[in-house]
Formats: C-alpha cells, structure tokens, sequence
C-alpha cells in the first residue's frame, strides 16, 4: 500500500522516475513556482514545504524521514523607488547586505541628484568635473569591480548598479565587503538602467531626483533541515550510512532575484538520486538531507551535523544550560507569585517579604538569593535617580532654588529607597506596612516585572528544549547505524565532469585517507564508463593526487559545508563538483535555471545517480582505510549567546539587561583551497555565496544558539535600531570586555553562556582607509587604528569597533580573519563621547584629531557625520599639518629644512585640494589629496623623529649636569662640611636645569616639563641610595665571610681609587687656576666647534643609481621590491597621479597558481583545448597600449593580431603554447581554449624567444616569476630586504615562466579570472613640459616607493636642476637630510689634542715629586694613570657641558637675528650625544700618553707587572721586597700559617697543603731565624703538580731588617705545568703579604704572641 501512494505521488509530481532521465525541461517545471528562494523567503518555504511532501511519500514510514527545525535570519528586502521627472517611477532593489548589515538609507524620502560614475575610472571622474559629488547617488555599470568604493570619500550617498550583459563572481562579490559598515547599494534593471545612462551622460549637472525607501530589515522565521532515510538492500552493509546532502536556500547579490540555478539544479539531482532509490534502494543505507540556511554560514550542514553525528556530551552541554536557566526562572516565577500584594497591610505578604531577606535556593546546584532580581532593580532605580539629581543641580546656581530642588528631588527617591530598605537583613530597614502608597505601588510594579519576564524566559527555554529534542529524533532513526561518508552536491553544470572534493589542502591531513578513498572511487567510476559504454569517462580522479596534483589544481578555492561533518565527528565528508570550472555568475541575478547549458544538466542528471551507486554498492568503500578518522585541528562546540548590557546604575557584576533582536556573529577561519577568483576572506563570501560568518537575531529574550563552533573565532555583536538603519548598541571592546570576555577563547566552558556585553553608541563610519602614504611594498589599506578619548587623550572606557585592529584592545573582530582591502570601518562611543583616531600600533602613522590652527592638537570629533562626510585621508592630513605647524614652531633652536618643506608642501597641497573641491575637478582633488597625506606623515615623522630625538638626547644631558654641578661646586667653592657641599651642590644644579630648561627645545614640547626634572631627581635619588645600600650590602658581607685577616682583599676597588682620583685631580685644577681656566676653554671651543660642524644638516636628493644608457620610453615603471603583488588602491593611486600627463599607462597582471599549504607543490594552471591538455606557469595580462611601451611591441607571428579590447574573451598564445595544444596558425581566429570554466578565442601567435626578450625599464622582463605566491605579502619575504635601498635587478634566484607555458590575455579579462597587478608603466611624450623629475618628485613625496625611471633625453635632476644623461636609473631611497661639516673637522681636532697633550705632559712633569710620593706610600702605575684620566675627565664633562649651553644659547640667537641663512644648526638631536661623547673621547684620548709618562716616573725600571722568578724547572728561590723589625717578624710567619692553614684536605680551594713543619734557629751571627715548610698539591690537580715550600725569615744586611725567603722545590709534575700552575698561587701570595702593613698594630701583636707558641711549641 505504501508502495503504490509512493508511485501515485511521483507520478503526479514532477519529480521524474528513474526509468525515464531527468532533463533540465523538468527541473525548470519543478521550480516554476518557486521563485527567490534567499533564507526564509516565502519561495524558500514553499520549496521546503514542497521537498517535505516528497520525502514524507518517499519514505518507509514516519520514522525514516523528519524535519530538524531552528531558527534563522530572513533577509527582507524595502522597496525603493527613484522618482525623476520624465521618468516612470524606477524601482531598485536593495543589494546583499555588507556581511549582514542592511544598506539602508537614514531616511524613508529625500531628495537627491544623480550622476553617471561608469565603471570607475580616471576618465569616467573626469567626465564629472564640476558636477559636485557629495550627497549625490551614483549610477555606475554592475563590472566596476571595487572601484566604486573609493567614491565613498567624494560623500557619495548611495550606489545603483546597472544590470550587465553578463555576470562574474568577482563582479558580484566586490559588491560587498566584510565589515559592518552600511553603504547603499541597489540594482537596476538593464532596460531602466540604458535609459538613465543616456540621460546623466548627456546632463551636465546632476539629475535631480527623489527616493522613496523602505528598509532592508532581517526577521527571525523557523526554518527547517529535511531527510529521508532509505535502508540499504545488503544486510552486512546496510548499518553503513551515506549522507547525501544538497541546499534548498540561494544567495545572491541582490536578494529579490535570489532564484540559484545552480543550488536549485543540485536540489533537483538529490530528488532525482531519491526516486532511484525508492525504485531500488542501494546496498547501502541513504539519507538524504535538504539543508536550510546553506548560505548563511552553512547553517543547515552545522545543524544536521550537530544532531546527526555531533558527541553527545556537547549536545547536553546545551540542553544543561537551558535546563538550568528554566530552572532559575521557575524559581523566580513560584517564589513571586505567592505574593498577593493586594493590600499594604496583607500579613502573608508581609511575612513571605521578610522571609526573602535570607531565603536562599540551592537547587541549581549554586546558592541563589530570592531577592537578587527585586534588590538589583530597586539599587539601579536608586541610583539612577541619584545621578538625576547630580545632573539637575549642577545647572542651578541659586543656592535656595537647588537647596529646594534636591528636596523635592529626594523625596521622589524616597519610596525606591524605602523599597530597596525592606530587604534589609539588618537595619536600617522597612516593613510592607511603613511603605507608603507609592512605595507600595513601586513594589507591585517590580514583583509584576520580574514573574512577567521570567515566564516569558521559561516560555521560550521550554520551547527550545522540546525542539531541541525533537530535532534529536535523525539519529533515533539511524537505530544504531553509523555514518561512514557523507557528501554534497555541489554541482556549478559548467561542463559535464564530475570530481570529489574533500576541502582539505594540506597533504600531510589528506594522505591517510583520501589516497585509498580516491582508488576505490576511481575504479568503480572505470567500471560504470565501461558498463554504460561511455567514449569518455566523466570522472575525473582528484584525489590520489596523480602526478602530485591536489585538489587545488580541478577546483581551487573550494569550500565545503561538509567539513562540518568533519570537524563534528571526524566523520569523512566531500563534495561532488565539476572539476576545471568556475562558479561563474553565481550569486548573482543570471544564476537561473533558464541559463544553465541544458546538456550538461541532462547528462549529470542521469550519470550522477547511477555513479553514486556504483561507489556506495562497491563493498571495499569503508574497508581497508580509516573512514571515519579524519584529522582535524579541534573540535566543535555549540552554545547559547546572549546580547545584554549593563545597568549602569545596578550594582551588577554580569550585564543582566536583554537587548532583544541584536545581531551575534561569529567569524570561521575557512581555508578555501588555492586562488579562488577573489579571496573569500576578503569579500566576506565563501563557496560563491555564503555567507563567511555565522550568525544570528537573538529572540526576545536577546538570546540565540549557534553550533559548529571552534575556540579562536572572532566575534561581534550589535543591534539595529527599529529600521534597522544605525548601530544604538554594540559589544564593548573597552573596560566592558576585560570583565565580561566575549572571544572564543580556549578557556571557554562549553556548559556556560556566551554573554556578548553591549553598550548603547553612536556609529563614527570611515569610508576610506587606504593610506596612500604607504606605498612601499604591502597593500596600503589601514586596519591598525587607536581609539583615543579627545577630551582626555587617553583610550576611552567604553567603544566598539568593526572590521579592523585596536592594539589597545583583547576584542578580537573579524579584523583578524579578513586582511586589509578597500572596505568601511566604523568607531562606536558612548553619545557624549569625543573621539581621536591613531593608525598604526608600534608606531603611529596618521592622526585624526579634529583640529584647527587655534587648536591644533584637535577637540576630536564629536558628530559621527564628521567622519561621514569627510574624506577620512584628506582630513586626516589636514589634522596632521596643523599639528606639525605648531610643533616645528615650538622646536626653537632646532631647525631641519626637510621637515620644514614638508610642512609648507602639505600646506600648499591643502590649498590646491580646497581648490579642487570648489571647481569640482575631482582627479585633480585625489593628487591633491595624495600629496597632501604623503608630505603630512612624512613631515609628521621627521618631526617626530626629531621630538624623540630630543626626549631621549635629554636624558643623557640631564646625566650630565650631575658630575657637570658636582665638578663645578668643587672647584668654585672651598666648603668642608659635607652639608655645605651638598647644598652649594643643589643650589648649582637647579640654577643650571633652569637655564638648561628654558634653551632646550625638549621642555616646550613637553606637557609637564618640571616633571622631567622632578622624574630625574627621584631618579638620581634613587640610584644614589641603591649605591649606599649595595655598599653597606658589600661590606657587610665581607665581614660575614671574612675567616682571616687578610682574606684576599690587598686590591682597592677600581670604583674606589677612581672616586678618589676624581676628588685629587679637582683638588690639583683648584691649585692650578690659571691653567685650568685655560684648559676648559680649550675644550668648551672644541665641543662647540665639533656641535657646529655635526649639527648643520642639509636636504638630499633621492638615490639615482644608474642602470642602463637607453630608455625604450620616457617614463616611470612602478613595481614592488621583489616582484611581490601590487594591490588594487595602489594601482589605481598610480593611475590617478599620472593621467593628467601621461601618454599612456600599462597595467600588468599575473595569474598565478597558489600553494595550498606549505607543504604543498604549487599546482600549475590547466588549459584546454579540444581534447589536448597543457598545464600553464601562468598567465599575463596585457592591455592593448603594450605596443606603446615596449620598443617592438608583443612580437607576433605573421596572421594574428593583439587584443582588439581590454575586456576581450580573447588569448595570445606563444608558439610553445600553441604547439602543445596542437594549435597552428591556420587556426588563428577560430580555435578557442578552455581555462577553468573561462572560453577565450585565440587570436594570435607570439614568438617565444622574442617573448623571453622582451624588457622593461631597468631591463626587468615582463614575464611572471612563476614561484611567487599570489595572496603573500611581506610575510613570505624578508621585510628588512624590501625596505632596504637596493635595485632589485638579481633575478638568479627565481625562475620566470617558461614560455612553452604561458597564455597571454587582456588585462580586464585577466582581472575577472583573478589575476592580481603585479607591475604599473607610466609613459610620457619625450618632450614633456617640465621634463620628468617633476612626477619622479611627486611619487617620492606621495610614497615611499622605489622604482625604475626612463628618459630618452637629458634630464634634470633635484632641486639644483643637476643634468643627467638619457638612459634608465633607479631611483632609491626618497628625500632625507644629511649632517654636514663633520669632515672640516680633522684639522681643528688635531689642533686641540695637541693642545690638551702638550697641557697634560707639562702637569706630568710638574708632579714628579708627587707621584715618588704616591709611589711610597704604596700606589701601583695603574692607580697613579688613573689618576691622570680623572683629571682629564672632569675637563671633559665641564667642556662638553659648557660647550653645549654656548653654542644652544647661539644657536637660538642665529636664529632670532636671521644673521646666518641656510644653516640648519641642531643642537638637540641625538646625534650630538655621539658628538660629546667624542670630545670627551678626545681629551681622554690626549691624556694616554702624559699618563704613561706619569706611570713610567714611578716606576723607573719600567716594569709594571710582577713576573714569576728565574728557575731551572725544579726549583726556584725568591725574596719578597718587604722589611720586617724584629719584634714582629714572628708575627709575618704566624700571618703565613694562618693563611695556609685553611688549605687543608677538608677544605675547598685551588691549592692542598700538608706536613705543616714550624722551626727556629739562629744564623752566624747569632740572631733568630724562623721558617715554616709545607708539601702542598696546586690546582687543577689532575696534572698531578706537587712541590715542598719553605718560608724563611732572616735578617738582611743590606736593609738592616728581617725578610722573608721563599723556596719551592718540584716534586712532581711536569717542569711546564710546574711553572704554569704557580704563577696565580705566588701572585695571590704576594698580593696576601702585601696587606700586611695596612693591619693595625695590635693585630700585629695579636700574630706574634700566636706565632711564638707555634715556634715554642716545635724548638720544644
């Protein structure tokens, strides 16, 4: 019976039987009806509706099919009208929102003026001078690609896109963008669009015009994922599952005509594969899925996933939240309900009131407070009405009238407090009868408050759990059967193959599984072209990567809903698409059944079912290979999102106030494989028309449930106001967000709330965002910006942000997923709120500040239409020239003439764009404007530089004025007390910091200068008691670990002899007066000069480096460094500069293959023609004004021609090219070639040699470099490199594109195929007015560009106007500023060194007698050279000092009188750090010589260093120069024994002694002698060196007092290492023995009285 009603059904429905083929006359039947079928669509439900039948007659009973419901955004398109006289009234329709935001207008009628813009280019502006553009609406052609965004900077309210001839992807998805910034854009129809064509191109003045507009709004509708279930025919495979999924939805550019002619065709194939099934099920078990909601975001795959195969733990995590939530609310709801409230004196009331005070609820598994909703209210009520009254009174100024308004004011705050009071667990509190009647009322109000939003809480949780489990019922119907493979229909029908695609790119994840896959499929696909005696296969093998080609190569930038499945359950998932194509004019109004080629859809119709059952009847397809493990990075995860706000005047610490029907989004990574046509990432559309984001319209209780989600994703969220025009509430990226989190981050709680924290706003748009001034070698669109409060020039609390980076904020947005491009962005702040934009995060770039000559710092901007209908770039110029007017102003005493020409050239370039805006020349508007930002920042910079320069240069002098002040109060003053030295001390340096203060630059800059001073000061106090405390500290533990007399310490501390040499050489220059005023003035002329000299700077022209002696043409050949690709607002910047005067320009494009991962090998390019297959290196673009460039054209063979146009579906090929694809000249004009999806006529032949020689300026081939990747900037190439001045011209390391490979074809067509700019010529008339270097100067100061310059003729070069000769050249770095006059320097120094040797000599030789003294008190040469050089020292500091003050107070008197012009003295630039610290060098360097001369006078033997004694390898004697009287010479050898006695087998040391052997006795002359053996092993002691020593102390004749003898005599050990290892032991020794004079005299006694029981001890 149920047979028959499944046959009846189909037979009346127009889905065809296996028996007779599907043809595309039965898909266009199906959908007949239909109509748009956008998400929620009312075509869309009924398709659903439709698709629902069907399965539900198709399936076994009700337990093998069902619905899985959710909710989603619909888009609703408002209708527009465009009401011009002489017209019809015009409707537009409303374009795709940017991701999700509507383009609506702020008003529902106005009247505006219309003009033609084309297609965008420099001619069709030029076309509309002196029309002016802002406020206008502009009509332009629908292939305009991204042009049409940079008119948003004229203030062009809206754009209208005219209906095509023929659609392109790229057209379609540069309509959009990924940011969240509403613009305006709407379709018109090609008929209405001709007629309004001729009518602006023929007006001269805008159209007059008025719009009628409804607006574009999203609402939530229920949708539903729909699936059958057929059981498989094989018992032993029929718990095998194999889904098959197709979408029901469409997307498109314009939502109204969203009819997806290709989605809907793979609809139609999934009916088709049903009705097969149910006439003859496969051995395997089938359930086919219709997916809702594919194009947002993959919607319907993530659903069915999730309850389909997703881990069940993650699936209760959801259903825990709800479940707690409801049971929150209940508690809520049955505890507020009790009260009556009926009556103020009601005794239960009463009592169930004062039992909330401490009723605490666990249930929930946490302790919840009954009075928590009720307390939070009536605190924010409270309060609220607190900062009532502070914001009323602060406005009156009459005491008696505010005294009589904060009366009134607290007693209507009165029944909120006495409210809040009866919840009191202690008093103070009220009860239910003290209320009073409005308190009462009060109460009433809050309780009806919180049972009315609790239950309509519950409603909505309940509801969804019973969704929720309703939905479960997919895997119910599995009974236990596993999901081994599941695959989309993904069909483009632009040819008649078919290929699998898994969506992953990398090898290293496909390899385990996708290999074995591959072979199983192919081999079933073989057999079925055999079985149906098919000429040729259709399937082609995509994944054993046959000849290492990956998928990259059939279907580059595919992207899967299937990988939800994947990443849900690592369940295998992958697509069925047709390989070499392009998705073609998907998502757009031409994807349409009607324009489908109708064989290819009668042939897949049929072939498709019949192959899928040939794969899944195979049964070695889930044996033999893991096919259910495939390798993800992380898991999914779904979880409830909520759009609340805080109360500011509650008291809470999570936001708790709903703010229902917000936006939340969420920003996947998706990873399309290779060059997709446009990168998703950057038009917000993935896969042709989905929508790269997922999001929801939270509920009425702001909440909303997304699934498939991954830890790392970006987030958003915002909420429209009623029509859905402005932005009033956004999620905080501010003070807000580092409380409540809102990143996805890897800490998350799967079984928590994802809790979005709002703050109401307004929105400050920024319609332009590529920053000219960036051209060097990265795309110049700015996502880097700095929120800045204006008021308080510090980052705000709260603001919101979209679509770019604040490096002050955690918030991660989508500014993470998408990189720069042409795009609006937008700053929200609270209303109130004043606002500065930075750019830049490690170093600011441009700055938006508002300002104005009277301010010139900015009050920042406090409207958003400040931002709105500006030229965000212009402005921000402007802003920026005030500002560094005023701060070149303020920089007294410091000149720099580059700064200061950039300053008046951003001025002059204002001035030429004010001008431009008044005669409405708009091209010559955007060079002004280019110019303008380019000298703004670069002067911006330089003086930046120079600020910085000074801050940190300050520091270091502010360090001199230290020793400077202390050096001079030393020799000015003769004070003892130490009080008295430390006052003069201060008294000095605060006279010196004011003086110091007033002639440096660096304090009229800083906003609070004294705090300089105050910050080194504490600074310098600081570091003054680190020192006391790190000597006490050193002392200290010297004591502590001090064990003997002598412990090593014979050397004084280099920090300590240098103190004292400082305070002796000041002494010695106090004495000598004379000599000492002569000598500083010495060396203050010297510093002064060496300033002088080093602080002149000069302007320098650019680097012109020579490369060749002829030039194919007079112009300028622009590419970036390393041949890395150009984007398109740096092309068109070109373009625009150069127009007016140039006689032709030449863009150059490369398509290039793309790695799919590091991993990966590039894939080539597959070319077709016929049944012949090449695989190309690349492909050029060319436009047809090449010939004008290059000297003898393209070099074409006899019969063919170049491109007749620039958008021409036309090829070259070279004759390599040709040869490979069988093509002959004959064929020249009629063949055609095949390029993924995109047909091309060859219209001529090009010889490859001549090809391969072909040069541009700089001798830079114009073939493609063939290993470069097309989507990498600076990241896959070193950056350092790029901005380094070099010529580029080493082509050894890359390799171009072998002609034999390579397809050339007009530019614009090469466009529309993603080719990307990769190089811009520029040629001008060889006698061009003016010469070259005029554009060469302006490039330079718009960019920071290096590029190649041609002349045919001699050349001016630089200001100077310098002759060059013709030929090429490179120019390099652009203009800097040089320090002259350092090389004028050498003689004057000479000069002064002599001087200060010759000073220094004479002192030496003056103090002969006091050095012997040094000498014999004990000094060693080091200590009396320090001496000298501390002397010199402190003629430098006082000379460096005093040097600097002179010639700054010069310096700015120069500059005052204007006696010296052209000179550029700068006296407070770091530079003048190295040029002190030289002429310190400098004395100090002339002192080396008296020094030695000193040290030599104390030592007249010349032998400064102790040396080890003559031996003869066994033994050797020495006599330690130290006299000893007899009454203590005992004591010098008890000294000797103490030392040696901690060298002992126990203890730790570099030396081991034994047999300690103490004697007496008496020499000839009968006078006592002492000595002291020992044996003694020195270290390392694995050389094996021992030897015995004595000490003998006797009396010497020549001195007439005892001295000590030492002998040592080699026991073992070789001689070598004998010699070697006793050099440290004797020097540590001597220097022990040399510290026996500086011990007191009763330590002394202390080590004879000891030193006798030693000697009584052994004569006994």
């Amino acid at each position: 019976m149920i047979r028959h009603l499944i046959l009846l059904f189909t037979l009346l429905s127009p889905l065809p039987l296996a028996t007779g083929a599907a043809t595309i006359a039965d898909v266009e039947d199906f959908f007949k009806d239909i109509g748009p079928r956008n998400v929620g669509s009312p075509g869309n439900l009924l398709l659903e509706k439709k698709v629902a039948e069907i399965f539900a007659a198709s399936a076994l009973d009700e337990d093998h099919h069902g619905e899985i419901n959710f909710t989603a955004p619909s888009f609703r398109a408002g209708a527009t009208q465009l009401l011009i006289d002489g017209f019809d009234p015009i409707d537009i329709l409303p374009m795709h929102p940017t991701m999700v935001r509507p383009g609506n207008f702020t008003e529902k009628q106005f009247d505006a003026s219309l003009v033609y813009l084309g297609r965008g280019s420099y001619d069709d502006l030029e076309a509309l001078k002196g029309q002016k553009l802002n406020g206008t609406l502009a009509v332009m052609e629908y292939d305009c690609g991204e042009s049409w965004m940079r008119f948003m900077r004229f203030g062009v309210r809206g754009f209208i896109f005219i209906e095509p001839d023929r659609y392109d992807l790229i057209d379609s998805q540069r309509k959009i963008f990924a940011s969240e910034v509403a613009v305006p854009r709407f379709f018109l129809d090609a008929v209405s669009g001709d007629r309004l064509r001729q009518r602006l191109k023929a007006a001269t003045s805008p159209l007059p015009c008025k719009v009628e507009a409804e607006p574009s709004r999203w609402k939530n509708v229920d949708i539903r994922d729909l699936w059958v279930l057929v059981p498989g025919s094989n018992a032993d495979l029929q718990k095998e599952v194999i889904v098959v999924t197709a979408p029901m939805d469409s997307n498109c550019i314009v939502p109204s005509l969203a009819e997806g002619g290709q989605s809907g065709a793979n609809l139609y194939l999934l009916l088709e594969l049903l009705a097969r099934l149910t006439e003859k099920p496969a051995e395997r078990s089938m359930l086919l899925a219709a997916v809702n909601g594919h194009t947002h975001g993959f919607l319907g795959e993530r659903k069915l996933a999730w309850y389909l195969v997703q881990d069940q733990l993650s699936i209760e995590s959801i259903r825990n939240i709800i479940g707690r939530d409801m049971r929150l609310q209940e508690l809520y709801v049955n505890a507020y309900s009790k009260l009556k409230l009926d009556s103020i004196d009601n005794p239960d009331d009463a009592a169930l009131l004062v039992e909330m005070r401490t009723l605490e609820d666990t249930s929930t598994g946490t302790p919840v407070a009954i009075k928590e909703p009720i307390v939070a209210q009536s605190k924010a009520d409270v309060n609220g009405h607190k900062a009532m009254l502070v914001r009323e009174i602060r406005d009156i100024s009459d005491d008696d009238e505010r005294e009589k308004r904060i009366t009134e004011l607290r007693a209507e705050n009165q029944p909120y407090i006495n409210v809040l009071m009866l919840f009191n667990k202690v008093k103070p509190r009220t009860e239910l009868h003290e209320l009073g009647e409005k308190a009462f009322e009060i109460l009433r109000s809050y309780v009806s408050q919180i049972i009315q939003r609790n239950k309509i809480w519950l409603d909505g949780n309940r509801l969804e759990l019973e969704r929720d489990n309703a939905n479960g019922r997919v895997r119910t119907a599995l009974q236990g059967w596993h999901v081994k493979i599941v695959i989309g229909l993904d069909f483009s029908w632009a040819n008649d193959r078919v290929c699998l695609l898994t969506g992953m790119n990398s090898t290293g994840k496909r390899e385990i599984w996708s290999r074995p896959l591959g072979a199983i499929t192919t081999k079933s696909a073989v057999k079925l072209a055999a079985d149906l005696q098919l000429a040729k296969n259709p399937f082609i093998d995509t994944m054993t990567m046959l000849g290492g080609l990956t998928e990259n190569y059939y279907s580059p930038g595919a992207v899967s809903g299937c990988a939800a499945f994947a990443t849900a359950a690592e369940v295998t998932a992958f697509t069925l698409r047709n390989p070499f194509t392009n998705p073609g004019s998907k998502f757009s109004p031409g994807d349409t059944i009607a324009e489908l080629p109708a064989a290819n859809v009668d042939a897949l119709l049929d072939y498709v079912p019949r192959l899928l059952r040939a794969f899944l009847d195979d049964p070695g397809l889930t044996t033999g290979w893991e096919v259910d493990k495939i390798p993800i990075a992380s898991r999914t995860f779904g979880s409830q999102f909520k759009a609340f706000m805080f109360d500011e005047f509650a008291a809470s610490v999570q936001p708790d106030q709903p703010v229902p029907n917000s936006i939340v989004m969420v920003f996947p990574t998706f990873e399309p494989m290779g060059s997709n046509p446009i990168n998703p990432r950057r038009s917000g559309i993935v896969d042709g028309d989905v929508i790269q984001a997922y999001f929801q319209l939270t509920d009425e209780r702001a909440v909303a449930f997304m699934v498939g989600l991954t830890n790392g994703f970006p987030t958003q969220a915002y909420h429209l106001d009623d029509d859905f025009t402005d932005v009033d509430y956004i999620i905080d990226a501010g003070e807000v967000h580092e409380k409540v989190n809102s990143n996805l981050d890897e800490d998350i709680k799967q079984d928590d709330s994802i809790v979005f924290a709002l703050i109401p706003c307004r929105e400050f748009p920024i319609y332009e965002n590529n920053d000219t001034s960036r051209i060097e070698y990265k795309e110049i669109g700015e996502v880097e910006f700095i929120v800045i409060d204006g008021r308080r020039n510090t980052p705000p609390r709260n603001y919101g942000i979209s679509a770019w980076v604040n490096a002050r904020s955690s918030k991660k947005f989508n500014s993470n997923v998408h990189p720069p491009l042409p795009s609006p962005y937008a700053v929200y702040l609270p209303d109130g709120e004043f606002l500065k934009l930075l750019t830049g995060t490690k170093t600011v770039r441009l700055v938006r500040t508002n300002a104005s000559t009277d301010n010139p710092e900015g009050i920042g901007l406090t409207r958003a239409d400040q931002l709105e209908q500006s030229d965000f770039m212009a402005a921000t110029a402007r802003d920026m020239t005030h500002l560094n007017r005023q701060r070149l102003e303020s920089l007294q005493g410091v000149t720099n003439e580059l700064a200061s020409s950039y300053v008046t050239l951003s001025e002059e370039q204002l001035a030429r764009m004010d001008a431009a805006t008044a005669a409405a020349d708009h091209n010559e508007y955007l060079r002004a404007a280019y110019g303008a930002l380019g000298a703004a920042r670069k002067g911006y910079e330089r003086i930046s530089a120079m600020t910085n320069d000074m801050l940190m240069a300050i520091v270091f002098y502010m360090a001199l004025l230290l020793p400077f002040c202390f050096f001079m109060q030393r020799l000015l003053f003769k004070f003892v007390r130490i009080e008295a030295q430390m006052a003069a001390f201060a008294v000095m340096f605060v006279m010196t910091f004011i003086v110091f203060r007033f002639v440096h630059p660096a304090f009229r800059i800083a906003e609070a200068p004294e705090a300089i001073f105050i910050a080194f000061v504490m600074g310098a106090l600081g570091a003054f008691v680190i020192f006391i405390l790190y000597s006490r500290f050193e002392g200290e533990m010297q004591l502590l670990f001090q064990t003997y007399s002598g412990m090593d310490t014979a050397d004084v501390g280099a920090s300590t002899v240098g103190q004292k040499a400082m305070m002796i050489g000041v002494n010695n220059m106090k004495r000598r007066r004379v000599r000492t005023i002569l000598t500083t003035t010495t060396i203050v002329l010297i510093t002064f000069t060496m300033l002088a000299f080093s602080s002149i700077s000069k302007t320098m022209s650019p680097t012109v480096v020579p490369i060749a002696r002829q030039a194919p043409y007079t112009g300028i050949y622009f590419h970036y460094p390393g041949s890395i690709r150009l984007d398109e607002p740096t092309t068109q910047t070109i373009i625009d500069m150069f127009s007016e005067n140039a006689s032709s320009i030449a863009v150059r494009r490369w398509l290039l293959p793309k790695q799919s991962s590091a991993r990966d090998l590039v894939q080539p390019l597959p070319l077709e023609s016929g049944d012949q297959y090449i695989q190309l290196d690349a492909v050029l673009g060319l436009q047809p004004t090449e010939a004008e460039l290059l000297p003898n054209g393209i070099p074409m063979i006899e019969g063919g021609r170049f491109f007749s146009s620039n958008e021409a579906a036309e090829a070259v090929l070279p004759v390599g090219t040709a040869n490979a694809l069988k093509i002959t000249k004959e064929m020249i004009g009629t063949v055609k070639v095949t390029m993924r999806g995109y047909e091309l006529t060859v219209v001529g032949l090009a010889d490859d040699e001549q090809l391969r020689a072909l040069r541009e300026l700089g001798d830079r081939p114009i073939l493609p470099i063939k290993s470069i990747q097309t989507s990498a900037f600076v990241e896959n190439v070193d950056e350092a490199n790029l901005a380094s001045d070099v010529t580029m011209q080493d082509d050894s390391a890359v390799f171009r594109a072998d002609t034999s490979a390579l397809m050339l074809i007009p530019e614009g067509t090469c466009r529309r195929m993603g080719g990307q700019p990769y190089s811009v010529s520029v040629k001008f008339d060889d006698d061009l007015p003016g010469g070259l270097w005029p554009h060469v100067e302006s490039l330079l100061q718009v960019t920071r560009a290096k590029f190649f310059i041609g002349s045919r003729n001699r050349m001016a070069v630089g200001s100077a106007g310098h002759k060059t000769s013709a030929g090429t050249y490179y120019i390099g770095t652009g203009f800097k500023t040089s320090i002259g006059g350092l090389s004028r320097l050498i003689i004057p120094l000479l000069i002064a060194a002599t001087i200060i040797l010759n000073t220094m000599l004479g002192t030496v030789f003056e103090r002969k007698g006091e050095i012997a003294i040094y000498n014999a008190i004990g000094l060693n040469p080091k200590n009396i050279r320090m001496f000298f050089y501390a002397e010199a020292f402190v003629y430098g500091i006082i000379g460096a000092v005093g040097g600097y003050l002179i010639g700054q107070l010069l310096s700015i008197g120069l500059s005052k009188s204007g006696l010296v012009q052209g000179i550029n003295l700068n006296f407070s630039s770091l530079t003048v750090f190295v040029v002190i610290f030289f002429a310190i060098l400098v004395v100090m360097a002339s002192t080396i010589y008296p020094t030695w001369v000193a040290s030599a006078a104390a030592v007249p033997s010349g032998k400064r260093k102790w040396s080890l004694p003559d031996h003869d390898g066994n033994q050797m004697h020495l006599a330690f120069p130290f006299i000893y009287n007899r009454n203590v010479v005992s004591g010098i050898m008890g000294y000797l024994t103490e030392y040696f006695g901690r060298f002992t087998e126990a203890s730790i040391g570099n030396l081991v002694v034994s047999n300690e052997v103490h004697g007496i006795g008496e020499d000839e002359a009968g006078r006592t002698t002492y000595s002291v053996a020992y044996d003694m092993a020195l270290a390392p002691f694995d050389l094996g060196v021992t030897q015995h020593i004595e000490f003998v102390a006797r009396f010497d004749e020549v001195v007439e007092s005892y001295r000590v003898h030492m002998t040592i005599t080699r026991l073992s050990g070789q001689d070598s290492n004998w010699s070697t290892t006793n050099i440290p032991f004797m020097e540590k020794l001597r220097k022990y023995m040399m510290n026996w004079r500086n011990l007191e005299a009763t330590k002394h006694h202390e080590y004879v009285t000891e030193a006798q029981a030693y000697f009584k001890h052994a004569q006994a």
